[in-house]
């Protein structure tokens, strides 16, 4: 039986490529094929400081937990709206579903905080235009990023994500 772990690699490129993402966003990669199964939390959160608040009824920039499932990898990343800082981790092993374990791994930690549940189903020759639209199509805002290991993750606002803390 194959034991499935959340590898704590921490993907250090990718704060590098955020805080240089307007100037290489020319050279943008694009997704590959995948699923994106993206989790809103009621909760706006700094890893860094500790805090959480609420964001019903606030300007606070909500929490997510994603999951990017593709042939290339699964790689789960969790947001912080709080300072926008990002932590992202490659997902090993077997796993015979990958979306199911995606979502009650979702619900195993953040059931009592999950806002809305979203799932998009991401083509590799989508433009930027087309990845958009199925955001919007999901009632969700359109950004994203794209990293260059292959995921896409959303973003609940215009600012860039990068990470700033490893747990």
């Amino acid at each position: 039986m194959s034991v499935v772990r959340i590898v704590l690699q921490r993907i250090t490129a990718l704060g590098f490529l955020f805080i240089l993402w307007p100037v290489m966003a020319v050279a943008a990669p694009r997704p590959s094929d995948g699923v994106l199964f993206v989790t809103v939390l009621s909760v706006s959160g700094s890893y860094a400081n500790n805090v959480e608040y609420a964001v019903a009824g606030s300007s606070h920039v909500p929490d997510t937990v994603q999951w990017w499932i593709s042939p290339e990898g699964i790689w789960r990343i969790r947001t912080f709206g709080v300072d926008h800082d990002i932590h992202v981790y490659k997902v090993e092993g077997d796993l015979k579903d990958p979306l199911e374990f995606a979502k009650a791994n979702t619900l195993k930690h953040f059931d009592d905080v999950v806002a809305s549940q979203n799932l998009l189903t991401i083509e590799g020759e989508a433009d930027s235009e087309m990845i958009a639209g199925r955001f919007a199509d999901e009632g969700l805002a359109p950004y994203f990023d794209v990293a260059p290991a292959g995921f896409i993750f959303w973003r609940p606002d215009a600012v860039y994500y990068f990470s700033q803390t490893a747990p």
